[in-house]
């Protein structure tokens, strides 16, 4: 099944996030931080600002509004609009930018691209990283600066350009991406990867999530955003494994539904070492446990 993405595009003129057509009889609609800070609470996939200001003046200030974006949100931040020469490459990248979308400016320097790449492409995300997991650990750092990198890293999806990664056993992993087989059922993802449990302790598991008897038997493609994640949850803390990697995993649920999500893994780690990575406060305190930080 082809995932689907939501990816809310915002035009940002003045400070301000606007709405026209063909960029006329533009109206005022919010502030884009609190506007982005929805977006992510709400579950979305990633988040694109368009520049549409014309001024010096206007280009300084949505320099300050990505910075607070970028230290507000989790989701990948991309960033486009008067991108036109390497220069704005590195002003929107040093805000916490995760990619950088050029139109005209390519067209008016075919070179630009190219210059970029060889210039960003090799660029370090996480360098001079010493890190050791026992317990419970919470990443909190701004987009961009590596979180997914760093568990890719841990699961071996990545290679790092120098040093080595040292795991002792097993890890799961549950990324912002859910990745459920869409023809099976809520049981049938967490059987898929939990071998050693009966369908009986799958279904009292995501019982306990809040899940009810008929979102049980029905295929993950039927689910809806909060119910497959808490289905991925499962998935994850469920299987045999020394060390628990969480991307996000509250990310879309609403109040209860997350305290009750968060209750139910603090009971299930039971002793295994667990690395959080959120961008939430109340989640990170709620966990407790070492705090790590990339900056």
């Amino acid at each position: 099944m082809v995932t689907k993405r939501i990816i809310p595009c915002l035009d940002i003129k003045d400070g301000r996030v606007v709405k026209g057509v063909n960029f006329l009889n533009l109206q005022d609609v919010s502030n884009p931080v609190k506007l982005a800070d929805y977006y992510s609470r709400s579950g979305a996939d990633e988040l694109v600002f368009y520049d549409i200001t014309a001024s010096f003046e206007g280009r300084k200030l949505f320099t300050d509004i990505l910075t607070a974006v970028a230290s507000t949100i989790f989701i990948p931040l991309t960033v486009g609009g008067g991108i036109n020469a390497l220069e704005d490459f590195e002003r929107v990248l040093s805000c916490g930018a995760d990619k950088v979308s050029v139109n005209s400016g390519a067209i008016k320097n075919p070179d630009l691209i190219g210059q970029a790449a060889k210039r960003y492409g090799d660029q370090w995300v996480l360098r001079d990283l010493n890190l050791t997991l026992e317990g419970t650990n919470v990443l909190m750092a701004p987009s961009g600066r590596g979180k997914t990198t760093l568990a890719r890293l841990l699961l071996g999806l990545e290679t790092p350009d120098a040093g080595r990664v040292e795991t002792d056993g097993r890890i799961v992993a549950q990324f912002q991406e859910d990745r459920l087989c869409g023809q099976l059922t809520a049981v049938g993802n967490v059987a898929l990867c939990c071998p050693q449990l009966r369908p009986k302790e799958i279904e009292a598991a995501l019982a306990a999530l809040g899940l009810c008897e008929e979102d049980w038997s029905k295929p993950a493609r039927q689910l809806s955003g909060g119910q497959a994640r808490r289905v991925a949850l499962a998935r994850a803390v469920l299987a045999p494994a020394e060390g628990v990697i969480l991307d996000e995993p509250f990310k879309g649920l609403d109040e209860e539904t997350r305290q009750r999500a968060m209750d139910w893994v603090r009971q299930m780690l039971k002793g295994r070492w667990l690395l959080l990575i959120t961008h939430d406060e109340q989640e990170a305190e709620a966990f407790g446990g070492a705090s790590v930080g990339i900056s």
